[in-house]
């Protein structure tokens, strides 16, 4: 098999991988809210908590990890060991709470004071317990990064198609889990499930490493990349930013996280208020958000296969266009409450059948978050090209890719 042929089939079995990555990676998030919810209580400051723990985990993996990689020679065997560690620390994660828990009352037991302590100390075991394997996951995507991205040029088509199938994944796992896996099967096995699914993808990825990971460990050139490569010419490396682009392009990264998550967070509250919250809402919710970023991160990365000088411009636009829909939006939950409840109630359409009313649920999250989430999706692998275009930027993708993804994480 030609080198051209053999590294794109290697690049479409890992991207297989990583969307079974994130399809776990999604279920242990459910499942862990879940399991921390029945222990420590379901109230919004001990989900933020979970959710805190969780974030800054993958935020540090992806640092730590990023910088971590680079002279490694083989990435795609470190890819398979933290897989297999996530897998691992997901088998042993319920009997760590089980301690937790004991802890926890032990330390609580008939405390009476304000709830300041008390949400310190669930954060704190939540950091605890939570840190570990989301700092694993958030390692994946700069070690792959550094394997694939064998050119700084082509960090945002990488970046792109695989932070893609991941949320694709991520979009499945939220789907399966709230929908299917956990009201058929329990927490239980669904989380030995997902475990198994882990301990897979880090197999078959160490079984493809020893047989692709070769010298320095990158991936052979196809022949086809310098048709895709920017057409420089001599002395040139394509779109080149100033200096003093760096520190906006970090920040925006992390302004562009922070804002987010938050439209996330706001969103979910009021629909959950007009899906009558029931059991289905926050998958149906999520599950939204995470279809938006999918196609955000996979039409982008079509689009920074060749570097162009509308790139910076573009994200800008992407910003604007986030701020203006949610400004847009506002006046308009009023209304579509009012469509909904008519639907649902006065002509009864959504209770003719579950699909109906899935499916209305879909289609009313997605008038509210589909559109942003899409342009939220595209900003992640933007960024992390446009950080390659600046003075002194240098090969080592999963530092700098790593370095972006923690600062949005």
């Amino acid at each position: 098999m030609s080198d051209s042929k053999s590294s794109e089939r290697l690049r479409y079995m890992f991207w297989f991988l990583y969307l079974v990555s994130g399809f776990a990676g999604l279920v242990y998030e459910v499942i862990w809210m879940r399991l921390f919810g029945l222990k420590f209580g379901v109230d919004s400051l001990a989900v933020g908590s979970v959710l805190a723990a969780f974030m800054l985990g993958l935020a540090w993996g992806g640092f730590f990890w990023g910088a971590f990689v680079e002279g490694r020679r083989f990435p795609l065997r470190l890819y398979a060991l933290l897989e297999a560690g996530v897998g691992f620390y997901a088998l042993a994660l319920p009997f760590l709470l089980e301690v937790a828990d004991k802890f926890y009352l032990e330390l609580f037991h008939g405390y009476q004071g304000g709830l300041g302590p008390i949400s310190l100390g669930r954060f704190l075991l939540a950091l605890i317990l939570i840190f570990p394997p989301t700092a694993l996951m958030g390692g994946t995507l700069p070690v792959l990064t550094s394997f694939f991205a064998h050119r700084p040029e082509l960090v945002g088509r990488e970046v792109g198609y695989l932070y893609g199938v991941n949320i694709l994944g991520a979009m499945l796992g939220c789907f399966s889990a709230g929908f299917l896996l956990i009201g058929s099967l329990g927490i239980r096995l669904t989380n030995y499930w997902a475990v198994g699914l882990n301990l897979a993808v880090a197999l078959v990825a160490f079984v493809l490493s020893r047989r692709f990971e070769k010298g320095r460990c990158r991936l052979p050139r196809p022949a086809s990349a310098d048709a895709r490569a920017p057409s420089d010419g001599p002395g040139q490396r394509g779109l080149q930013l100033p200096g003093a682009w760096r520190a906006m392009i970090l920040l925006v990264a992390a302004g562009a996280g922070f804002s987010s998550l938050s439209y996330e967070v706001l969103w979910d509250r009021v629909l959950a208020l007009m899906l009558r919250n029931t059991v289905y809402a926050f998958a149906t919710m999520l599950s939204t958000f995470l279809a938006g970023l999918f196609l955000g991160s996979v039409l982008i990365a079509r689009l920074l296969r060749r570097d162009s000088p509308v790139l910076p411009r573009l994200l800008g636009v992407l910003q604007l266009g986030i701020g203006l829909y949610a400004l847009a939006v506002i006046p308009l939950f009023g209304r579509l409450n009012e469509w909904f409840f008519a639907l649902e109630i006065e002509r009864g359409f959504f209770g003719r059948s579950w699909v109906l009313f899935a499916g209305g649920q879909f289609l009313l999250c997605a008038a509210v978050m589909l559109v942003p989430a899409l342009m939220m999706g595209a900003v992640f692998p933007l960024l992390s090209r446009l950080y390659f275009c600046l003075p002194g930027a240098d090969g080592r993708t999963g530092r700098g890719v790593g370095r972006v993804y923690a600062l949005n994480t």
